[in-house]
């Protein structure tokens, strides 16, 4: 596989994600109801407090494209987006939405309906 058709790949998976978690087929952030949103950063290190709806759809997308690339360069590579049919508790997903909403990592996403 060539260089690009792995960023071709990376990028399928991250636009995949993003219409899935944060109801990225609708254009407009008004007509969403996202599974993960955003939180403000509170000026503490890795400390969020509330939905931050002035964060850009580009940045959500840089941050889950830098999820993706973690995930995958700590595990099997670019094959493992290739992989078919794999439970959800064994997919790629489920290993970015822990990095994105782990605060340790420092990217500040949570589930909607655990933020107030």
């Amino acid at each position: 596989m060539d260089t690009a058709d792995k960023l071709s790949l990376l990028q399928e998976s991250v636009n995949a994600f993003f219409i899935k978690f944060f109801d990225g087929m609708y254009p407009e952030k008004v007509d969403r109801d996202p599974d993960l949103v955003k939180l403000k950063s509170n000026s503490t290190l890795n400390q969020f407090d509330g939905i931050d709806n002035e964060y850009s759809d580009f940045d959500i997308k840089m941050d889950i494209t830098k999820a993706f690339t973690h995930i995958i360069e700590k595990g099997d590579g670019i094959e493992m987006l290739k992989e078919e049919n794999v439970p959800f508790e064994d997919s790629v997903e489920r290993l970015v939405l822990e990095e994105l909403t782990n605060t340790e990592n420092g990217y500040g996403y949570d589930f909607n309906d655990d933020v107030e």
